[in-house]
């Protein structure tokens, strides 16, 4: 799943993190691995903390920015009536805990109540949960930053790990 988040509908959240040349830039979100933008966002989000040589200030830097931005992306979606019947699946299957892939299980197998009415088929629906899940895998990978590593098998852990990652590599590098 992806997503991209333009800078002109984000800037509140993205100057409170970032500088201004990283302000200004789109950002790729993919469920699968950290994109380059996203990654050099969250290493200079570190680095705001980087003086204090604190990882774990920078690990609540990251997981802030992440909430902030992904809270706000997050808004039109779950306003948007063409993706009612769809979230309502996703609070059934209980997103974000039971991880994202879980909802598209749900949906490949035609759970009847929620989708009677509507065919998954659709391509503008999916594209939107495309992006809906893309944040609830990075929303997901944000919160193990907390808590550590998700259960085996959920793509958000890895998003995790990479972004634990960048968090000590910022710090060994200072």
């Amino acid at each position: 799943w992806t997503f991209v988040s333009m800078p002109s509908t984000a800037q509140g959240v993205l100057r409170s993190y970032l500088g201004q040349e990283l302000a200004s830039r789109s950002m790729e979100l993919d469920s699968r691995c950290l994109q380059p933008t996203l990654r050099e966002a969250l290493h200079e989000c570190c680095k705001a903390c980087s003086a204090s040589n604190d990882a774990s200030e920078g690990e609540k830097r990251v997981a802030m920015f992440l909430k902030d931005l992904i809270g706000l992306r997050r808004a039109p979606f779950q306003k948007d009536k063409s993706l009612e019947q769809f979230l309502e699946l996703a609070r059934q299957i209980g997103l974000p805990a039971g991880g994202v892939t879980a909802w598209w299980d749900a949906a490949r197998t035609g759970n009847a109540t929620v989708f009677e009415n509507v065919q998954v088929d659709d391509n503008f629906v999916r594209v939107k949960m495309s992006e809906f899940l893309c944040l609830a895998s990075h929303l997901d990978a944000m919160r193990s930053l907390d808590s550590g590593p998700l259960a085996d098998g959920q793509a958000s852990d890895s998003l995790g790990a990479a972004m634990r990652q960048i968090v000590r590599q910022t710090f060994q590098a200072t």
